[in-house]
């Protein structure tokens, strides 16, 4: 999922682009910033768990888009200097390369 959304959100060099851009626009480490957006997903999952019937994402999206937050927050906690090269070097995987605007 996260490969998915990157197209629209990362780029190539920098596929947490969108989270990096929010802490920076907040003010705050974007790992941080990571696990604000996780906690916006456990909102949303926590009135399911009251009742309210989600509409927009399902419930298996929520669950899926916080472990995604959890293990972006985790990369960039981890970062310290790191570079993507290296971490797509170590995972031995790519990222999806960018949808062109054509």
């Amino acid at each position: 999922m996260h490969d998915k959304k990157g197209i629209d959100y990362g780029t190539n060099e920098e596929p947490f682009q969108n989270v990096i851009a929010g802490a920076q626009f907040a003010g705050l480490e974007p790992w941080v910033a990571a696990m604000i957006r996780a906690q916006d997903k456990m909102g949303r999952l926590s009135k399911a768990t009251r009742g309210h019937k989600l509409t927009v994402e399902t419930i298996d999206d929520n669950l899926v888009d916080l472990a995604v937050y959890a293990i972006i927050a985790l990369a960039l906690h981890r970062r310290n200097g790191i570079t993507m090269s290296y971490v797509r070097e170590y995972l031995n995987v790519g990222w999806p390369e960018p949808v062109s605007d054509d």
